[in-house]
């Protein structure tokens, strides 16, 4: 029974890279980018560049985290996406959870990114009216 879990998770584990690797290509070919344009911009070989794309590297020992982290950011730039929210869905891929969000509009890390921003100027006012109250107290 513990075999079975761990297929059904190294099942949905390859699904999750293959989705992402998928769903990179399909960005590269809506930004209008051709793979010869990456690998001009990256230098990463077109070979390696196909597999990424195709399988995510996840399968090579010598793509290990480091690399990957690496390609995928040059490769974002190259193709004029979001570093860090593409950073993030390998991340997510890595640990079997990617489940599409870069073909999405709004993916909930996004979401997650702005409300810290948003809270930044409350505690600002927050802080603000502090030294007031403070400065009153030892006068």
């Amino acid at each position: 029974m513990v075999n079975q879990s761990k297929q059904i998770a190294g099942s949905q584990l390859e699904e999750a890279r293959s989705r992402y690797a998928g769903d990179l290509r399909t960005l590269r070919e809506q930004q209008g980018v051709s793979l010869e344009t990456v690998y001009v911009e990256t230098r990463i070989p077109k070979s390696v560049l196909l597999d990424y794309e195709t399988s995510g590297l996840y399968y090579n020992e010598s793509f290990h985290e480091v690399y990957l982290r690496s390609l995928t950011k040059a490769y974002a730039i190259a193709v004029g996406l979001d570093v860090d929210r593409i950073l993030l869905a390998l991340e997510r891929a890595m640990d079997g959870s990617y489940n599409g969000g870069l073909m999405s509009t709004h993916e909930p890390e996004e979401e997650g990114a702005v409300e810290p921003e948003n809270e930044a100027p409350a505690q600002d006012s927050a802080n603000t009216s502090e030294p007031k109250s403070g400065a009153s107290s030892p006068k």
